[in-house]
């Protein structure tokens, strides 16, 4: 039914007014709630959502069993399998136009024929019904392009934070000017002048290049992250081109005003004619297993909107879903091909490949544009095939990656690899914008390889690269890595922003909980803690031969029972026994990982496809038929697997020669364990005990490898009924394992043992983990030299975690507790609430130099940070005495005030001052784990390491970027236009070009 505000200016167009309607009756502000749900449009920045937090925030949380569910069977079931894929456009030309080719054999050419006047007769209709009146120039200008030319957009990795994607959206529903000869850093505007002559017109379709929405791409996430900014950016559009007097529409011949939603967008017409939208997923699309893709991309069904009587629930205004798999096919005018390749999960299945292979006549394109969900070149480095599905994917398709940009012309004339990934814009290869050296190594007019993940979300810093003579450099970065460092640095450092980033925080109050306590409380580890600091004689131990340690004994808190065990710990002698038991463990594992690496190689073996037939057509369909063949997908006969594939138990022998010498090691090891158990401290029994049931589950995990080894194997080889022997024997082995180390080493407190489990688990996982992080996650595009000093700093920091609230509260006394918080702020610096005040610490200062020398300041200050927090219990640990022996960490007044207010025996003091020193090192692994985590990601990207997870946590919304492409008969311009500053209005948005390059088809 109208809203009054439509009778009335319909009353008024009867009374003889002007017969215009405007189509946004509502005002901004004047907006609710429209039939989908969405709320109107935020009016500041801040009222928009944040990105969202990726250092294991609520959102994160939330998705973890769906990210789980893909790892674990991320191969095994394919969502792809049941899509039927068809070429785009699927419609035909006019009869008047076919009917020259009535009754010729050329399929082929009449398809390509009905396709290039579709593409045709669409812009011309679009240019009309969207052009107001223009100035005498533009028109002369302009005459004729429909013919000449043909334009679309590019985006990917959007979906984030809602303001950075509302800027997004608002570029590809937007007509762009620019001036008369636009280059790198030209301004572009949204109004024609004499100054901005040249149109970049609103792409005729829109292509996402993967990850939709974050952390997953679910309804939930694209409904309220992706198609609520695009709703938004819209309204906003219509209602400033409504102010600028270019949108408006007559009523129709009976008088009707065009049907309006609440938000003022049409329902029944719109200005113009929705443009096609496609995409391919990328792993935040894949962790809904595409559900959520599919109801965004893929195409309705006719009758939805006839019969719900409204759009489905995930459309997007000014785009209609013309997709029908996760990958696409779409034939351009000029002979042009645009290939979206679904890579993600794998190479390509069998039915991609096929689909791929039969277009275009069995022939790969002259002029070909490839989207893959990950580039193929970043960072300066060019990805090998072994690593890369979307590199295995051009091998399979008969393509490769040019060894140099020149020979591009072997397998395409013309050719542009597109892809996201990584959230900020960079070009290699193309023309020889930046005046490189060597120029023919690093440019091309014939091929270009462009990383543009700018679309929505979060800003990946644009410094890290790879260096060496290997490495690619790029023509054009943005944002430079200059201004990206001054961007990141203050967020990066700031703990307030890494505080609303997630939940990290959490784990550096239980790691310094669980520390604090065991070394506390339970007198099985805290026997160790002083055998540690005091050696076996009671006397303080020399820290790196420098200084004692100021340790000293405390009984604990009262109440607990003692352990049945009173001599001295020695465990000298059961060295070399606890290496073997380790090195048992370590052959289990390595066991555990040949296995995988087996049955992913049957899992990735596939038969090879039946070749394409020459006389194939464009889509593998005549041009003017409407029946939907089925394509078989079998191959007639399945070839012998390779002799190397792994389908017989003798060819696993690598895993049972690992299973064998873990039992040869562990026999050995747990030998002299077994005959001194009864002098075994508790905490050494505790820890075999963990040690067996580390044991029986990598067991366990052979066993069940074994089976699904044994669930692949039959599509190669018929076993027999012992085939499950193996895993029977493995299963009895884990309980075994399990049930011995119990028996024979549990006889302690259970409380103990799980306290002391608990306590080893932290300590070993934390120094571990964060070691090995930094060695093959921030090392990762260093070499051996860079890994070992990245491996250093992974452990700085988890011994810097692990050590430093524990010390401060349990060893110093309160003046080195304040000198710790000061500390803290000084090196990390933080934002004051409610304002937009930031102090920032040494650490932001230190990260804005990019030179060799900043990066070796940056490393320096942090060992000189966490050197000042170690020495700070060495320097003040004048510690009160309590009754009983127990000491604290606050001053004597302060602690005999907390234990007579609080308690009113000798023994409940105690507990009173424990849990005071228990909350106070649980805050300063609070404050700490922020501080370290920040530092560590600084100086890893000061190193070219953790790229992603720095990005992740500084969270910024500027540097957004479209990619908006023009094609003619022989060239490709991509005009990249970037925004530095997102805004609550898109039409106050500071745009430019921060790449403009053009493509030639080889002669």
């Amino acid at each position: 039914r109208p809203s009054p505000r439509g009778a009335a200016a319909r009353s008024h167009s009867r009374r003889g007014g002007p017969p215009v309607v405007n189509l946004l009756i509502h005002s901004p502000e004047e907006r609710t709630h429209d039939m989908n749900g969405i709320p109107p449009k935020p009016a500041a920045k801040d009222d928009f959502q944040k990105p969202v937090s990726w250092l294991v925030g609520r959102d994160l949380i939330a998705g973890l069993k769906w990210i789980a569910l893909f790892t674990a069977f991320k191969g095994k079931l394919d969502p792809r399998d049941w899509m039927t894929p068809r070429a785009f456009p699927r419609f035909v030309a006019p009869d008047r136009v076919l009917r020259f080719w009535r009754g010729r054999n050329d399929r082929n050419w009449r398809w390509r024929v009905a396709h290039d006047t579709f593409w045709a007769e669409a812009q011309r209709r679009w240019e009309a019904e969207r052009r107001p009146e223009q100035p005498e120039w533009f028109w002369q200008r302009h005459q004729g392009k429909a013919e000449e030319e043909f334009w679309f957009d590019y985006i990917s990795d959007s979906g984030d934070g809602q303001l950075a994607t509302y800027n997004v959206a608002y570029l590809c529903l937007s007509d762009l000017w620019a001036g008369p000869d636009p280059g790198i850093g030209s301004e572009v505007g949204f109004r024609p002048s004499a100054e901005r002559p040249t149109l970049l017109p609103r792409g005729q379709f829109l292509f996402v290049g993967g990850d939709t929405a974050y952390h997953i791409a679910d309804y939930t996430s694209l409904s309220t992250r992706f198609q609520a900014p695009f709703r938004w950016a819209f309204a906003s559009l219509r209602h400033w081109l409504r102010g600028e007097g270019r949108l408006s529409a007559e009523p129709d011949a009976e008088g009707r005003i065009p049907q309006l939603a609440a938000d003022g967008s049409v329902v029944r017409r719109e200005s113009e004619p929705p443009r096609p939208l496609f995409g391919v997923p990328g792993n935040h699309d894949y962790y809904d297993l595409l559900d959520g893709f599919n109801r965004q991309f893929r195409r309705p069904s006719p009758g939805v909107q006839r019969l719900l009587g409204r759009p489905p629930q995930l459309s997007v205004l000014g785009f209609t879903r013309e997709q029908d798999a996760s990958y696409v096919a779409i034939q351009l005018p000029f002979r042009w091909w645009f290939w979206g390749l679904d890579t993600e999960v794998s190479k390509l299945d069998t039915r991609q490949q096929v689909f791929f292979v039969r277009l275009n006549g069995g022939r790969v394109p002259d002029k070909l544009i490839f989207a893959t969900p990950e580039p193929t070149t970043v960072f300066r480095r060019r990805k090998a095939v072994a690593d890369e599905h979307a590199l295995q994917a051009l091998e399979q398709l008969g393509l490769r990656q040019p060894d140099f940009p020149e020979d591009a012309g072997e397998s395409g004339r013309c050719r542009l690899d597109l892809s996201g990934d990584v959230h900020h814009y960079a070009r290699y290869y193309g023309p020889n914008t930046k005046g490189l050296p060597a120029a023919p190594k690093r440019s091309s007019d014939h091929y270009a390889s462009v990383v543009a993940g700018g679309g929505g979300a979060f800003h990946h810093p644009s410094e890290t690269h790879v260096a060496g003579p290997d490495a690619v450099e790029e023509q054009v970065l943005f944002p430079p890595a200059d201004r990206s460092r001054v961007e990141v640095a203050p967020r990066l450092f700031d703990l307030r922003n890494i505080w609303h980033g997630g939940y990290v925080w959490l784990f550096g109050m239980v790691i310094a909980g669980v520390v604090y306590f065991a070394a506390t409380v339970p007198q099985t580890s805290r026997d160790i803690l002083e055998w540690l600091f005091l050696g076996a004689g009671g006397r303080p131990r020399d820290l790196l031969w420098l200084w004692p340690v100021p340790f000293v004994k405390d009984p604990g808190p009262p109440g607990f029972p003692p352990v049945r065990y009173t001599s001295v710990v020695n465990p000298e002698e059961f060295i070399l026994p606890t290496l073997l038991l380790l090195a048992a463990l370590g052959c289990v594992a390595f066991g555990v990982a040949l296995f995988a690496r087996y049955i992913r190689r049957l899992s990735d073996y596939e038969v090879a496809p039946p070749p394409a037939p020459a006389e194939a057509a464009a889509a593998g369909e005549d041009a003017d038929s409407d029946e939907d063949e089925e394509e078989d997908m079998e191959a007639d006969a399945v070839p012998p697997p390779p002799g190397d594939l792994p389908v017989r138990y003798r060819d696993l022998w690598p895993v049972g020669l690992c299973v064998l010498a873990a039992l040869v090691l562990y026999l050995a090891g747990v030998r002299p364990f077994v005959a001194s158990r009864d002098a075994l401290h508790p905490f050494g029994a505790s820890l075999l005990v963990a040690a067996h049931l580390l044991l029986a589950g990598g067991l366990v995990a052979l066993a069940v490898q074994n089976s699904s080894w044994l669930a692949h194997r039959p599509k190669f080889h018929v076993g027999t009924e012992a085939r499950y022997l193996p895993v029977w024997a493995l299963n009895v082995l884990a309980a075994a394992a399990a049930l011995f180390g119990v028996w024979t080493f549990g006889g302690g407190q259970v409380a103990y043992v799980i306290s002391d489990i608990l306590f080893a688990l932290v300590v070993v996982g934390v120094l571990v983990s964060l070691t090995l992080i930094g060695t093959f996650v921030a090392g990762k595009l260093q070499r051996a030299a860079g890994k070992a000093l990245l491996t250093l700093v992974g452990f700085w920091h988890a011994l810097l975690q692990l050590v430093v609230p524990l010390l401060l509260v349990r060893v110093g006394d309160w003046r080195g507790v304040l000198w710790a918080l000061f500390f803290i702020l000084l090196f990390s610096g933080v934002s004051v609430p409610f304002t937009r005040v930031s102090v920032p610490g040494i650490g932001a200062l230190l990260m804005r130099r990019r030179t060799p020398l900043g990066r070796a300041l940056l490393l320096a200050a942090w060992f000189v940070y966490g050197a000042i927090l170690l020495y700070l219990p060495f320097r003040y640990h004048e510690r009160a005495a309590l009754p009983g022996g127990h000491t604290s960490y606050l001053p004597q007044g302060a602690a005999d005030w907390v234990a007579q207010l609080f308690a009113p025996s000798a023994a409940a003091g105690a507990w009173a001052v424990f849990v005071v020193s228990l909350a106070t090192a649980v805050l300063l692994g609070f404050l700490l784990s922020m501080s370290w985590l920040s530092w560590y990601f600084g100086v890893s990207l000061g190193f070219q390491g953790h790229n992603n997870e720095a990005g992740g946590a500084a969270r910024i919304e500027a540097f957004k970027h479209i990619v908006r492409i023009r094609l003619t008969n022989n060239t490709l311009t991509a005009y990249v236009v970037g925004l530095e500053e997102p805004e609550a209005e898109g039409s106050e948005l500071r745009l430019k070009l921060v790449d403009c390059f053009r493509l030639k088809v080889t002669p």
